[in-house]
């Protein structure tokens, strides 16, 4: 049975904890193990659709791009990860897109099962003036996944109309199993 410590750093508590796998009480020393994160990550595929909905378009993602260091939790789908073990993820999406279009402007959001989470990332205004013509956008969010759900994101016309493209592969979802 494992047992959490808190762990101190000059003697002040942090917030971060560490499972404890033996514990002498007469001299307080512990015997650490470290912390084992399931993880995946897969790359986007080229698209120049993302900016004609304001309601959302899905990001594709590239099946043959996953990485990760547990098979059995995690499966590349099209249209994002599915996970196979409920728990506590961090879900991170980061979105590079370049347009010759005037004020464009595509943001984020992260969808399960296809249905938009909310969390919107909107930072990707593009100005297509003295050479720039690429922008991107980020978001991350903490969610409660169940097993067989489907973890993915999607892009919103935001600003002006207009075609932006992200080029394959400078794109990705990244998940991190928390607990």
């Amino acid at each position: 049975m494992q047992r959490l410590k808190t762990l101190y750093i000059e003697g002040k508590p942090t917030t971060m904890q560490a499972p404890v796998v033996g514990f002498n009480p007469e001299t307080g020393e512990a015997k650490w193990t470290e912390l084992a994160l399931k993880c995946a990550q897969i790359q986007n595929v080229y698209q120049n659709n993302l900016n004609q909905n304001p309601e959302g378009t899905p990001i594709k993602w590239k099946i043959e791009s996953l990485i990760t260091n547990d098979n059995f939790v995690f499966e590349a789908l099209e249209n994002g990860i599915k996970v196979h073990q409920k728990g506590l993820y961090k879900i991170e999406i980061n979105l590079y897109q370049e347009s010759q279009s005037v004020r464009t402007n595509v943001g984020i959001e992260f969808t399960k099962n296809g249905i938009s989470q909310g969390i919107r990332g909107a930072s990707a205004l593009i100005q297509t003036g003295d050479g720039h013509n690429e922008s991107s956008v980020s978001i991350s969010q903490l969610m409660n996944v169940e097993a067989g759900e489907i973890i993915g994101g999607m892009g919103m016309h935001l600003a002006n109309a207009g075609i932006v493209e992200t080029p394959e592969g400078k794109s990705n979802l990244i998940i991190t199993k928390i607990s």
